[in-house]
C-alpha cells in the first residue's frame, strides 16, 4: 500500500521585503500572474491488484474567480482539468494554468482532486482559498500590522472605488501627523517612537482621492519606506 499526498492551491510568485520601525512592520506581496497548481498530494491510498501492479487515476482541476466586491458576486475567469494515471502519478507532480490580470480585482480559487482505483472506489478532496485583492499590476494589497496597539491596516472591500473629483475631496491637513500623534497617545498610550515620531508618517487608509477623510479612524502610522515604496505605489496602480 502506497500513500500519496495531493492538494491544489492558488500559487503566487512572491517578493517579501520587510520593513520594521517602532513596532510597525509590513509585508508586501507581488505577483505577475496567478496560476492554479497541484503542489503535492492528499492522503490517498493506492492498492496493488492481484497481479502486483498498481492501477490508479487522479483527476484534478480548479476554477479561478474574480470579483469587484469582496463579499459580492464572483465570475469564473479560468477553468482547467487534468488526469494522471499509473506511473504518471508522483508526489510533487504539478499542473497549472495562468490567468494574466489587467485590472484591480478580488480573486478566489475553488479546487477538486479525486483519486480512484479499480474496484476500490474513489476519494475526493475540495478546497478554496481566501479572497485576495490585487491591483492592476497584480500586486496584492499589503498587510501591515501595528504591534503596539495590535491593529492591522484597513483593507478595501471594493475593487472599484471611484475617484472623487478634486473640487469635492477632503483637503489634506498639513498638521495631521501632529494631531494623530496626540490622539494616538491619548487613546493607546505612548508607544515610545520618539518625541515627534521621526521616520513615521500618518497614512490615510482610504486615500483622499477615493473619498477618505482626515478622521483619526482613517489614519494609520507607517514608516516612510512602507508609505512611499509599498502602500502609495499600490494605490497608484489601483
Amino acid at each position: 500500500m502506497n500513500d500519496i499526498q495531493n492538494y491544489v492551491r492558488l500559487k503566487l510568485n512572491r517578493r517579501i521585503p520587510n520593513g520594521t520601525y517602532g513596532g510597525v512592520r509590513g509585508r508586501r506581496l507581488g505577483a505577475s500572474s496567478y496560476s492554479i497548481s497541484v503542489i503535492r498530494t492528499f492522503p490517498f491510498f493506492v492498492f496493488n491488484d492481484a497481479s502486483g501492479g498498481i492501477k490508479r487515476t487522479v483527476w484534478t482541476g480548479g476554477k479561478l474567480y474574480a470579483g469587484k466586491d469582496q463579499y459580492g458576486k464572483y465570475t469564473q475567469v479560468i477553468k482547467y482539468d487534468t488526469k494522471w494515471q499509473g506511473t504518471d502519478i508522483k508526489i510533487g507532480k504539478k499542473t497549472s494554468k495562468t490567468y494574466n490580470n489587467k485590472t484591480t480585482n478580488f480573486y478566489q480559487t475553488y479546487t477538486r482532486t479525486t483519486a480512484g482505483w479499480n474496484g476500490s472506489g474513489t476519494q475526493t478532496s475540495d478546497g478554496a482559498t481566501e479572497e485576495v485583492l490585487v491591483n492592476k499590476k497584480t500586486v496584492a494589497y499589503p498587510e501591515i500590522y501595528n504591534s503596539h496597539n495590535k491593529t492591522t491596516m484597513w483593507t478595501p472591500t471594493k475593487a472599484n472605488i471611484k475617484v472623487v473629483p478634486k473640487d469635492k475631496r477632503t483637503k489634506r491637513d498639513t498638521n495631521l501627523k501632529r494631531k494623530f500623534r496626540t490622539w494616538y497617545i491619548k487613546e493607546y498610550g505612548d508607544p515610545g517612537w520618539g518625541a515627534t515620531w521621526p521616520g513615521l508618517q500618518a497614512h490615510h487608509e482610504l486615500p483622499l482621492e477615493y473619498g477618505g477623510t482626515n478622521s483619526m479612524s482613517n489614519v494609520f502610522p507607517l514608516t516612510e519606506d512602507l508609505h512611499w515604496n509599498t502602500v502609495s505605489p499600490w494605490w497608484k496602480a489601483y
